[in-house]
């Protein structure tokens, strides 16, 4: 039942609220979000979703362990899907405590995710974009533990929240609509 309360707050809870209230913002680019948003979103919403499903872990970690397996960032070579796979089957094998057959079908979804939008057959050659899930959710913990979120309307676009930016132009957007509205 958390894992289901988890997709909410992910889902519905941050990407779908978001997006909402953006497009009843003054600024309709915040519904379909500012530039280089996408790691902040993840970054909150995959720190909703551990408020559902505690972890003692920041999110993402097998994505980030694929690629990285793939990229030869463990001193190895770049290696294809064929390759990864075999990795992350005895990965899981241990991790999991599981038989062979469940441990290949996590390998084979979690190799189908990353090298999605390839051939699979270059070596090194992924689809990064879950680099920032455990990016963001590093990024948007730190955040919360040094105060930087505070008062901050986490749900007014899609923004990241802990881009100076994006936090400076929603701050003068603010400002800006508090003196159209002393004029009226």
């Amino acid at each position: 039942m958390s894992m289901i309360k988890g997709l909410i707050a992910h889902e519905i809870g941050t990407h779908g609220l978001r997006k909402k209230n953006g497009q009843q913002s003054k600024v309709l680019l915040l519904s379909s979000g500012l530039d280089r948003y996408e790691q902040g979103e993840e970054g909150l919403a995959t720190f909703r979703e551990q408020a559902e499903t505690p972890t003692a872990d920041y999110a993402g970690l097998e994505a980030y362990f694929a690629i990285g397996i793939a990229k030869g960032m463990d001193g190895g070579s770049k290696r294809n899907f064929a390759q990864v796979f075999e990795i992350l089957t005895n990965y899981y094998l241990i991790s999991e405590n599981t038989d062979t057959a469940r441990a290949k079908e996590l390998a084979w979804s979690r190799c189908e995710r990353i090298f999605r939008g390839t051939t699979g057959t270059v070596p090194g050659v992924v689809f990064s974009k879950d680099l920032m899930y455990r990016e963001g959710n590093i990024s948007h913990w730190k955040a919360v533990a040094n105060g930087a979120l505070d008062g901050l309307d986490l749900d007014s676009g899609k923004f990241d929240p802990t881009n100076p930016r994006h936090v400076n132009f929603l701050n003068n957007l603010k400002e800006l609509n508090q003196k159209v509205d002393q004029l009226q």
